[in-house]
């Protein structure tokens, strides 16, 4: 269950958002990075990067991709899914300027197919 937003909420925490160049430089280098990994095999990007090719020659760690693995294991999400999953893991990796995604890659790629939002 949500609870109501206090008002004191609204002007915790104001950040500045990080300025348009900033964030379309981390773009920009994060799509360098998905054309160097998967360029030699005729890919330009994440998404274009078979199932297949994610579960064998560019697996992640078991402990990587637990949680996604127990969403498949309990129905909750299909082997195409599963894939999905593992796509966005990989670009929120590259955003984040690091050549392999985490368990926290994986887990917050998970959460975004789910559909749940952070508070």
């Amino acid at each position: 269950m949500l609870l109501p937003v206090a008002s004191a909420a609204l002007y915790a925490d104001l950040d500045r958002p990080e300025p348009t160049e900033v964030v379309a430089g981390r773009v920009t280098a994060a799509r360098e990075a998905a054309r160097e990994r998967w360029g030699h095999l005729g890919w330009q990007s994440n998404s274009e990067a078979p199932g297949p090719a994610l579960r064998s020659e560019w697996r992640l760690p078991p402990m990587t991709t637990a949680a996604a693995a127990r969403a498949v294991d309990s129905g909750e999400l299909s082997a195409r899914g599963y894939d999905r999953v593992l796509r966005i893991a990989w670009t929120l990796a590259d955003l984040s300027g690091r050549s392999v995604p985490d368990n926290g890659d994986v887990n917050e790629a998970l959460e975004l197919r789910r559909g749940v939002v952070a508070a």
